[in-house]
């Protein structure tokens, strides 16, 4: 007990950067790990309302910063010691990089960015879901670029929380949600957005989980998290990334002006066609009429020619019998 008093007044609180071992969730919610550097380890313990708090999802053979504190007791007879862990962050931006590119490897193995997988967006979308947070400035910035571009799409707003260690679990419960619906309310197209941020705060959009439910959509998705610089595995699971939430929604609807000019452009085709097809419809029939006055002048001057012979052949008959 002197020696667990000494540990805890010693040690207060403190940080320790290391790498996450096995990891045990036992039935009352209370987290079992260690921490692990070559080979010296330390036993830890989360317990149940600490580790619901955690900003990030603890997985084994990643490197975190982790605070608590230090305790010790006696087990088996003997004095051990180990950490109460309350917070978890990641060390840094290489520790979120090797841990994407572990995934992203894993990911490319099975399969999961092949491109024979991708289908074509619909080239206008009755309606478009977009899957980003409610309070932010994105889902506006989608909405006004629709309106603009082609105001005949609906935007129906799947609103959910874009960070946070669960959040990708809230986007896999509104796609199980958007796929049961019936085909009259279902989107033409997924849009998953958000705006910029760290690589922290992106981790949502790098969850296998995720990943894995989107690869099975059978509805059309764009993603377009962060900012153009910003990639995820989100990125390469969807059918296509758009480099921000404005240019997904220039990519998922097409521009009205080019449309109406388009169809300006046809519909002036059209009467030049029109007038064309007129015209010599026309001239072929000025063509017809003067065969046909041709052929009735050579009509009546061949009958004047036999009106003539007969005459003729029946005068020198008569003549004869006379």
């Amino acid at each position: 007990q002197l020696l667990s008093d000494l540990l805890e007044e010693k040690f207060e609180y403190v940080k320790l950067v290391g790498e996450s071992g096995p990891i045990t969730f036992a039935n009352s919610g209370h987290v079992y790990f260690s921490i692990k550097e070559n080979d010296e380890v330390i036993s830890c313990i989360c317990w149940k309302g600490s580790f619901e708090k955690l900003d990030l999802k603890l997985e084994e053979g990643t490197e975190y910063n982790f605070y608590g504190r230090v305790t010790s007791y006696s087990k088996f007879g003997r004095s051990v010691y180990q950490l109460i862990i309350d917070q978890v962050e990641y060390s840094g931006v290489g520790s979120i990089l090797k841990l994407i590119e572990d995934r992203k490897k894993q990911l490319l193995e099975e399969g999961f960015f092949d491109e024979k997988h991708k289908v074509s967006l619909p080239k206008y979308p009755k309606r478009i879901g977009v899957l980003t947070s409610a309070s932010g400035s994105v889902i506006h910035d989608i909405i006004h670029r629709v309106e603009e571009r082609f105001p005949l799409t609906e935007i129906h707003l799947y609103s959910t929380p874009v960070q946070g260690k669960d959040s990708h679990l809230n986007i896999i419960e509104y796609l199980d949600l958007i796929e049961s619906l019936k085909t009259e309310k279902k989107p033409d197209l997924l849009i998953f957005a958000r705006g910029g941020g760290s690589l922290e705060e992106m981790m949502p959009f790098n969850e296998i989980d995720l990943i894995k439910r989107v690869f099975e959509l059978k509805i059309p998705s764009i993603s377009a998290i962060g900012h153009e610089t910003d990639f995820t595995l989100l990125d390469l699971v969807c059918d296509l990334r758009a480099p921000t939430p404005t240019a997904a929604a220039e990519i998922a609807v097409p521009d009205k002006n080019q449309i109406l000019n388009f169809l300006k452009d046809k519909n002036s085709s059209l009467s030049e066609l029109l007038k064309q097809k007129i015209k010599k419809t026309e001239k072929s029939i000025k063509n017809f009429d003067s065969s046909i006055n041709i052929f009735s002048r050579r009509v009546y001057e061949t009958e004047n020619k036999i009106n003539i012979f007969l005459n003729s052949n029946i005068k020198n008959l008569n003549n004869f019998f006379i």
